[in-house]
């Protein structure tokens, strides 16, 4: 039986701030922000998964340290040797993959108050 363990790398996405460590209400305000964004990710063509990588990359909520306590942050977890693979045997798709990691990496930007807003109305509601 051959099994390859596959060697993952991050990219990370981030947050758009909603909730903030240290902050009294930061486990209320993590699960709404998280549900918002990655929902925000899936759902929008743009942002989701491409269909050639749903096996080899995800979106994942990694936890940090901080001075005040720990915080989450949205990262893209891939499959590192694919990729590699992929620079040169295929690197239409290797674009592909770092076209879409771009646009993941600046959606939570140009879509600020829109996620912002979603997130009030989600906490205050």
């Amino acid at each position: 039986m051959n099994t390859k363990v596959k060697s993952y790398e991050l990219v990370e996405i981030d947050t758009i701030g909603f909730a903030q460590v240290g902050q009294e209400d930061y486990a209320e305000r993590i699960i709404i922000e998280k549900k918002i964004l990655l929902n925000f990710l899936l759902d929008n063509p743009l942002y989701a998964v491409p269909e050639f990588f749903t096996r080899d990359a995800f979106f994942h909520w990694q936890l940090r340290n901080h001075d005040f306590g720990t915080y989450h942050v949205l990262c893209i977890v891939y499959d590192k040797d694919l990729i590699q693979t992929l620079c040169k045997e295929a690197p239409d798709q290797f674009h592909i993959f770092w076209d879409w990691t771009d646009r993941c990496q600046s959606a939570f930007d140009k879509h600020y108050d829109e996620l912002l807003q979603q997130c009030n109305n989600a906490f205050y509601d």
